[in-house]
């Protein structure tokens, strides 16, 4: 039921995009980068602690209000002191959990105007995510493991276009991976700098 909501936002999105009455939109692809912080929420906060990511971009202008992306992301995250207690470590000592997240994903992004120097813009996206962690103990040595599944997100940010090139956009995005048993949920805060044709 999740999947098939995320999937009638997108073709709605798209849909109202190519309105007729619509202006004509920038054309070409921009290219962007750009890092933040990561947040873990939920089930997900007992088990990480606040970490950082990096990520790039690519956008496809579709009318005036929309464009259509694909993106991959890498965060990095410390185990939480629980975490560590319940893979039998001592938290503080020699003993940690460091967690890594990647996603790659396809995105849509929905301009709320189309003139000004700020530009707000809604977006939602699915993709693929791996979560892995590793397991280091002074005394019973390291484990590993990793899963992969299918995710949502959903966000809100602004654009803004300096005087000089591109564009820079500030953004906080909610993403729900659809792990066993329950989700695992987390926000992002990030800040990026696109450059190209579409610019």
């Amino acid at each position: 039921m999740r999947g098939c909501s995320w999937t009638v936002l997108l073709v709605s999105m798209v849909a109202a995009s190519l309105n007729p009455s619509s202006e004509a939109g920038a054309t070409g692809v921009s290219a962007g980068i750009g890092g933040g912080l990561t947040f873990p929420t939920g089930n997900f906060a007992d088990r990480a602690q606040r970490g950082w990511q990096g990520f790039g971009a690519l956008d496809f202008p579709v009318g005036n209000r929309l464009s259509l992306g694909i993106d991959g992301a890498y965060s990095r995250m410390k185990g939480s002191d629980d975490y560590v207690r319940a893979l039998g470590g001592e938290p503080g000592g020699f003993d940690e959990v460091k967690l890594s997240l990647w996603r790659v994903g396809g995105r849509a992004q929905w301009h709320l105007v189309t003139t000004g120097e700020l530009i707000p813009f809604l977006t939602a996206g699915v993709g693929a995510y791996g979560l892995s962690s590793k397991f280091s103990s002074l005394f019973s040595g390291e484990s590993s493991s990793s899963t992969t599944n299918a995710g949502v997100c959903a966000g809100v940010g602004v654009l803004f276009k300096p005087e000089f090139s591109g564009t820079f956009a500030l953004n906080g995005t909610y993403h729900d991976i659809f792990t066993e048993g329950s989700s695992t949920t987390y926000i992002d805060l990030s800040v990026a700098w696109y450059f190209g044709a579409g610019e």
